[in-house]
């Protein structure tokens, strides 16, 4: 931890953190992508119980850990730029909140809120929610009706610009029986 605090940005408030078993996995990650640009380092842990240890420490002198599986206000607080809807690409202006609540009704009752991702540049979409994926997991090893309820009422994270997404959109609109979920 201390070669992290040292290699840390100048103003970085935050040790950021992400649970990955596989390690090629971990680099594939769509959660990493805005920190590949900004340069900001992540620890990437092996086992799900790092999550907890990291969390009941909660902090290390004076950084907060954070997932980066996090909601991106949270995360982007040292991040600095966001992602831009490319409205000429992705998916037109108009149709991003028609989009969203047909996202939100096909995924529900999991997904409880569908936003506009400031994260993602080549990731289509992520799910985020109060607990990470790897507590969920440790959830689901130990207390199925706790991980149910981990499970419901997340965020999905959609990239408009992403060519998923854009025919995802269009497939909605043309042929709403094939588009269902």
């Amino acid at each position: 931890l201390d070669e992290y605090v040292e290699s840390m940005k100048k103003d970085q408030k935050n040790i950021y953190f992400f649970v990955a078993t596989n390690p090629t996995a971990s680099k594939q990650s769509p959660f990493l992508e805005p920190f590949k640009k900004s340069n900001i380092p992540v620890i990437i842990l092996g086992h799900h119980i790092d999550e907890v240890c990291l969390r009941n420490v909660n902090e290390y002198k004076g950084h907060k850990f954070i997932n980066i599986e996090s909601n991106y206000e949270e995360v982007s607080q040292d991040i600095g730029e966001s992602v831009e809807h490319d409205k000429s690409n992705g998916i037109p202006e108009a149709e991003i909140t028609p989009f969203s609540l047909w996202l939100k009704s096909e995924l529900a009752p999991t997904i409880s809120k569908v936003k506009i991702s400031r994260r993602l540049t080549h990731a289509p979409a992520v799910i985020t929610g109060e607990v990470s994926s790897s507590m969920r997991a440790m959830l689901a090893m130990v207390d199925q009706a706790q991980f149910e309820a981990a499970t419901k009422n997340q965020s999905l994270e959609v990239n408009p610009n992403h060519p998923i997404m854009v025919k995802l959109n269009k497939l909605r609109k043309v042929d709403s029986e094939s588009s269902t979920m």
